[in-house]
């Protein structure tokens, strides 16, 4: 199994169930590997949709993936506090190319006061209908 080094720059790619790619993120930077664990940070990074819109993320963020756990977390540090935003999605993998793993739509977002928000529920279960 690939496993990236820390310090190396590698890009996240989310896909969805039908295995079409969804989103990708080009540029995090590996703070630690392990067979089981990803973290990655990145600030400013451009992150390309599916059909080719194109944006920059607004503030770092620290990201966390687990090859036996269902979800994966950003967290974004912002002026008035630190944002998570955990995605329902599979367990990561790893290649030379990128961090992967599909995305199956539903995300809660927690806000610094505890307070969160269920997002994409809606596309979760049109996904799961299908």
């Amino acid at each position: 199994m690939y496993l990236p080094k820390e310090k190396e720059i590698i890009q996240i790619k989310s896909y969805k169930h039908n295995g079409k790619l969804h989103r990708t993120w080009k540029k995090t930077v590996v703070l630690k590997a392990t067979e089981n664990v990803i973290i990655g940070g990145n600030d400013h990074t451009l992150v390309v949709e599916s059909d080719g819109r194109k944006w920059v993320t607004r503030e770092p963020s620290i990201c966390y993936f687990h090859s036996d756990y269902w979800f994966n977390v950003i967290s974004m540090i912002r002026e008035d506090g630190l944002y998570h935003y955990c995605n329902l999605g599979t367990p990561f993998a790893v290649d030379e190319e990128a961090v992967k793993y599909i995305d199956y739509d539903l995300d809660i977002k927690v806000f610094p006061d505890g307070r969160f928000h269920l997002l994409d529920e809606a596309n979760m279960n049109n996904t799961a209908a299908k």
